[in-house]
């Protein structure tokens, strides 16, 4: 791990990450640097490509949840790869899951 952070700093911080440096699907980081979800959750707390780490996985499971409580039967990972979905989706989901993390105190 980079450095010891709360899980909402790893989700405030992927969402920065996505921001300044745009957003792919399929691939956890495009040859132009862009990333995914996990590509920007993992640039900033691990930097594994094949596990997720104890903040990488309260990251996961909260947007999971968040996901789940508008109705929207599916992952994280799966949500960034749809067509219709957008790198301001992703990052607002990002953020969404930093402030519920934050107010769960982790």
């Amino acid at each position: 791990m980079k450095q010891e952070m709360k899980a909402s700093e790893v989700a405030y911080r992927a969402a920065g990450v996505m921001a300044r440096q745009g957003h792919c699907k399929n691939t956890i980081r495009d040859w132009q640097g862009k990333v995914c979800y996990l590509g920007a959750l993992r640039e900033v707390s691990s930097n594994d490509a094949f596990f997720m780490n104890e903040l990488e996985m309260k990251v996961y499971w909260t947007s999971r949840s968040l996901l789940r409580e508008r109705g929207d039967n599916t992952d994280p990972v799966r949500y960034n790869n749809r067509p219709s979905v957008t790198g301001e989706d992703v990052i607002l989901l990002l953020k969404e899951t930093g402030r519920r993390l934050e107010e769960e105190g982790k």
